[in-house]
């Protein structure tokens, strides 16, 4: 597993997979090989050596205020102290995560893996009230900065959200963390490729074949064009899992970027790019400035991080971006039409497209 050779890493997964594949590090890392058996990874994982994991998602938190979100964070700590039996002495969760460590590290003298789902959400959650939104932030800043000091304790930290948050904005303590979003060794980690679908998945397209009158051809075209696209600079095109998986599973090309959700105040900062027709094809951005950065929240980091726009192109330092698929950008189009002309004109909109 090259991507996860550092030591503390972030990946900033867009909107699928990440939960996933963090699910996936936590039972290697506790040698739960059953759930691996005739996959890839069982001969070539070490399974001899295991870890104890602290595995939270930030989406189990009460993030509607920063007192709130400091009580969730010690109580998903205190419950997977109570797994292992361990009493936590403090009250507090930037306390309670290097003590945490440390009972782990007594317990069983092995080092513990630390991996963290959805690390922004409520900064995210909040980022219409930027003023609270930065009180979150100060919050997660002061848990993750907890781990600087916790090296003897850890084997891995794992870190992922749906946003590259500028360092110094929330991971200002942690200096030795390696973003691994846009390497290569990332770039398939969590979409299904060209290839895994036609290995995997052709009894499925078969029976989406018969149930929309199409030919096994124009059913891989058409899946191709809704639903593939998304891209980091690097490495191939993949799909959209959650996407694919609806698909074949209702047997209709559905809308399920769209069912998923989608904040209106998008299509607002959307409004700060020009682009009167509401087309974000040809959007160009750098590295720097897909990192969010909750002091100046611009439009272009926003969309990329929430899978609206991804990469088409990249010559040199500038990336020129776009939406990844046919699915994308009618949802993106309903979008609008429904932002500013009501749910009747989503509606319409959405028949037209």
């Amino acid at each position: 597993m090259p991507y996860l050779d550092c030591h503390l890493a972030l990946a900033t997964l867009q909107s699928f997979g990440k939960s996933l594949f963090c699910s996936t590090i936590k039972y290697l890392y506790e040698g739960r090989r059953e759930l691996y058996t005739g996959l890839a990874i069982e001969p070539l994982w070490d399974w001899s050596k295991t870890n104890p994991v602290v595995h939270i998602s930030l989406t189990e938190t009460n993030c509607a205020n920063p007192d709130n979100l400091e009580i969730s964070l010690f109580h998903l700590l205190q419950n997977r102290a109570a797994e292992s039996s361990i009493i936590l002495t403090t009250r507090y969760s930037a306390q309670a995560l290097p003590e945490l460590l440390r009972s782990l590290y007594t317990q069983t003298s092995r080092r513990v893996v630390v991996i963290v789902d959805e690390y922004e959400k409520p900064v995210h959650d909040h980022l219409t009230d930027l003023a609270m939104a930065r009180k979150m932030r100060d919050v997660l800043s002061s848990f993750y900065g907890s781990l600087k000091g916790c090296d003897a304790h850890l084997e891995k930290v794992f870190i992922t959200g749906i946003g590259r948050m500028v360092r110094t904005s929330i991971f200002s303590e942690l200096n030795q963390m390696k973003d691994v979003t846009l390497l290569p060794a990332a770039a398939e980690l969590c979409g299904y490729t060209e290839a895994e679908l036609h290995r995997d998945f052709v009894p499925f397209t078969q029976r989406l074949a018969q149930a929309n009158a199409l030919t096994e051809e124009q059913t891989w075209n058409l899946l191709w064009e809704r639903y593939n696209g998304y891209w980091w600079g690097t490495g191939e095109k993949v799909y959209n899992p959650w996407a694919i998986l609806n698909c074949m599973d209702d047997r209709t090309f559905g809308s399920y970027w769209w069912a998923s959700g989608t904040p209106g105040m998008l299509v607002d900062m959307a409004a700060t790019l020009d682009r009167p027709d509401g087309n974000l094809e040809g959007v160009k951005a750098t590295n720097l400035s897909l990192l969010f950065d909750i002091t100046q929240p611009k439009a272009v980091p926003l969309l990329w991080q929430s899978g609206y726009l991804t990469i088409k192109a990249f010559n040199e330092d500038v990336f020129t971006l776009g939406f990844p698929n046919a699915e994308v950008r009618e949802a993106w189009f309903s979008m609008m039409l429904g932002h500013f002309c009501g749910s009747d004109g989503a509606a319409q909109g959405a028949s037209l497209l």
